[in-house]
């Protein structure tokens, strides 16, 4: 109960998730959109709305951010552990929808550390798709305010995945794309590659649910 109450709400707490420490706790979250680089007006009013959105709780409990953290940084954990790396185990802020996975990754090769940097992204979106293509094959199960709720939940943590990929490879910063921004061009395209078929069937049946 006390996870379920975690993984909805962001109530503090420590786990083992699937062999994985997890631990929900207060972090001060210093990750920013919307820095002091020129932008247009648009893309700053979008950088600052991204900031309000993933900084906000209850934007993580009414969008189901903290699972879908979870699934995102157990993504990089499980990885890394297929890969016969220790992992230390995942915090997850209780006040937002940002985690952090700490893993001792360091002598791996380039290409190796850019797969772990890739799988978190990889399966936050593939856990949408696969709510989304259940809310889908349930639809005639579940009234519509329920469909449009997961619908839009998915979607937003999708188009949220890509536009977090795509900051952080312009900034070339401490987060995923952006370590992976930092090890060339190839390493870039793909990682984005990998992230191009779960998207579009995520886009294509989120956008369906809410067009019905």
């Amino acid at each position: 109960m006390n996870f379920l109450k975690s993984i909805i709400y962001g109530s503090e707490g420590s786990y083992d998730f699937l062999g994985v420490p997890v631990k929900f706790e207060k972090m001060e979250t210093h990750y920013s959109f919307s820095n002091k680089q020129k932008k247009s007006s648009l893309s700053k009013s979008i950088a600052c709305l991204a900031d309000l959105c993933v900084t906000s709780k209850s934007f993580a409990i009414l969008t189901g951010g903290y699972t879908h953290c979870l699934i995102h940084e157990y993504g990089h954990a499980f990885t890394c552990k297929l890969l016969k790396r220790h992992v230390c185990g995942i915090r997850i802020s209780s006040n937002s929808a940002l985690g952090r996975t700490s893993m001792l990754c360091n002598t791996l090769p380039s290409y190796q550390k850019s797969i772990i940097d890739t799988a978190g992204p990889f399966l936050g979106i593939s856990y949408s798709c696969c709510k989304l293509i259940s809310a889908l094959a349930l639809k005639k199960y579940i009234s519509r305010p329920v469909a449009f709720s997961i619908a839009a939940g998915a979607l937003i943590w999708i188009l949220g995945e890509i536009f977090y990929a795509l900051f952080s490879v312009i900034k070339k910063d401490g987060g995923d794309f952006g370590q992976i921004a930092k090890r060339g061009k190839v390493h870039v395209i793909a990682a984005t590659g990998a992230l191009l078929v779960p998207t579009t069937i995520g886009l294509t049946v989120g956008f369906k649910l809410l067009m019905k």
